[in-house]
């Protein structure tokens, strides 16, 4: 099925080789932007992995009162709302 390329019977007027071409390039576009969306998920999943494994520990690190355990929260949050990663990795912290 055509979705929003008009009336299917317009395509009337192409020759087989001319809407072979045009299918090949809907399907190639499709593939691409699946192939893109994929990438972007699976960088999101590991983002998230990634923070949420910063987070646990910091929550679960013994040698922290409460109220250290939520400025380390705190802090990880904070790093990771201005942007600035590069102590990302330097922390204790980190996966």
């Amino acid at each position: 099925m055509f979705r929003g390329l008009g009336d299917p019977h317009s395509f009337k007027c192409f020759d087989s080789e001319r809407l072979g071409k045009l299918v090949a390039t809907i399907a190639t576009d499709r593939a691409l932007i699946e192939a893109v969306a994929a990438e972007m998920s699976d960088g999101i999943e590991s983002a998230v992995s990634f923070w949420m494994t910063q987070i646990e520990t910091a929550l679960l690190d013994p040698r922290l009162t409460t109220l250290g355990r939520v400025h380390a929260v705190q802090e990880i949050v904070k790093r990771y709302n201005t942007g600035d990663l590069s102590e990302a990795s330097h922390d204790r912290y980190s996966a």
